[in-house]
């Protein structure tokens, strides 16, 4: 009767154990997973179905996330400036270039007399 008890007691312990942690260990995985593979899309976030260590453990990994995603949006946007600005640089190198090579391509005649 005993083992039969110890028995009982052991099977039920394996299957809240199997509900309780293996079941949203397994989802937190699944969930992983389908972030981290193919295009790893950043705006997808972890369902957080409870309140214990697991729950919390989503809970953080989405804020990470969160984080990374507005990081790499800052860069993007970061990279449109340093491209407008780059552009603006080429345009007044151009400028000087030009202006540059008209002062060198001008008879000495034409030129303005020195400033004293």
């Amino acid at each position: 009767m005993g083992a039969l008890c110890c028995f009982l007691i052991f099977i039920s312990s394996w299957f809240l154990f199997k509900i309780l942690v293996f079941k949203p260990l397994r989802q937190i995985t699944s969930g992983l997973k389908g972030i981290a593979s193919g295009e790893g899309d950043l705006t997808q976030r972890l369902e957080i179905k409870s309140r214990d260590e697991l729950g919390e453990l989503a809970s953080w990994f989405n804020a990470f996330i969160e984080r990374l995603n507005n990081i790499i949006v800052d860069i993007g946007a970061n990279a449109e400036t340093v491209t407008a600005a780059s552009s603006e640089l080429l345009s007044v190198s151009e400028q000087m270039s030009n202006g540059a090579e008209e002062y060198l391509t001008k008879p000495m005649g034409l030129l303005p007399p020195p400033r004293k």
